[in-house]
């Protein structure tokens, strides 16, 4: 009973002094190193310290969990994160890598374009980094050699090629006539239509280089297809302002110039008489509203006139 009495009391005294040691007061006290001025002080306990310390650790916890559960930043934890959004970012990933390489190659066609255009482009370069032309033998090419098919074409442009006077009296005939010697009418076998109501003020002329007609039209009327097809060509361009083209059977192209704002874009099918743009007077060419029509047919140009019926001038 002496023992069991002495070690409760042993306890009890151990109990006494922790709770003494931690309630016991302190007194945090700044003080001015040069005056010894006290600036300030804290009355605190061991008791009061911990439990300042404890209930920080408790809030930042609290506070860390809450922006993880509230937040996206759970996806980012080791299986967390749901398949549909790690897909989405390694998608992500993948476009900005394949943008940065689209961008570098950019920059490098605008940086070779711009030093062909100022002629500071070094062609060696390519020379010493191209390994199939390191594999060739200067000295062993023999550059009087022509293929059968080389000299096969040769024949056929010397047989069909044109005195160089006679060509320039076919440039120098008159279009009264109506005869087109130099780049002969094609017969199209398409019904085509006029591409808008107006007056042609300017006609097609080949000495003049111009090969096309001028339509003048009131402003902001459409433009319409003179016969279906598909459009090639929808783009703005410096001298001929707003231009849209379109291929037609029979291999014949058809443009349209100096519009003022584009109906279709690329790789559309357009109907005959469908509206394909808005007539305008944009580009360097152009000195009021109409619309410029040029029709090629395998790579000649056509008087536009031959085919549509147009009002002229009187």
């Amino acid at each position: 009973m002496v023992k069991g009495k002495k070690k409760f009391a042993f306890f009890r005294n151990l109990r006494y002094k922790v709770f003494r040691n931690l309630r016991y007061k302190y007194r945090l006290v700044v003080i001015n190193d040069d005056t010894f001025e006290q600036r300030a002080s804290v009355r605190l306990s061991k008791f009061n310290l911990y439990l300042g310390i404890g209930g920080l650790i408790l809030l930042v916890m609290l506070f860390v969990s809450s922006l993880i559960a509230f937040t996206n930043l759970k996806y980012y934890l080791p299986g967390v994160g749901t398949t549909n959004f790690r897909n989405e970012i390694k998608s992500m990933s993948y476009e900005t890598d394949s943008l940065a390489k689209e961008l570098s190659q950019r920059n490098l066609w605008i940086d070779n374009f711009q030093k062909i255009i100022s002629g500071n482009l070094d062609s060696t370069y390519f020379a010493k980094n191209d390994s199939s032309f390191a594999k060739i033998n200067i000295d062993s090419i023999d550059l009087t050699y022509l293929s059968e098919s080389d000299l096969a074409l040769r024949k056929e442009v010397e047989n069909s090629a044109v005195d160089e006077n006679l060509t320039l009296k076919l440039l120098e005939y008159k279009e009264e006539s109506g005869s087109n010697l130099l780049f002969p009418s094609i017969t199209m076998k398409l019904d085509l239509s006029p591409p808008l109501k107006g007056v042609v003020v300017k006609e097609f002329s080949l000495v003049n280089e111009h090969f096309g007609v001028d339509i003048a039209g009131k402003a902001e009327e459409p433009i319409k297809a003179i016969y279906k097809g598909v459009v090639i060509l929808s783009e703005w361009n410096p001298k001929t302002g707003y231009v849209i083209a379109i291929q037609h059977p029979n291999n014949m192209i058809s443009f349209y110039k100096h519009n003022s704002f584009l109906l279709k874009k690329i790789g559309t099918f357009v109907n005959k008489g469908e509206a394909i743009a808005v007539i305008g007077s944009s580009g360097e060419y152009s000195s009021g509203p109409h619309l410029h029509l040029e029709i090629w047919q395998n790579g000649k140009p056509q008087n536009p006139m031959n085919f549509i019926e147009l009002n002229k001038l009187k």
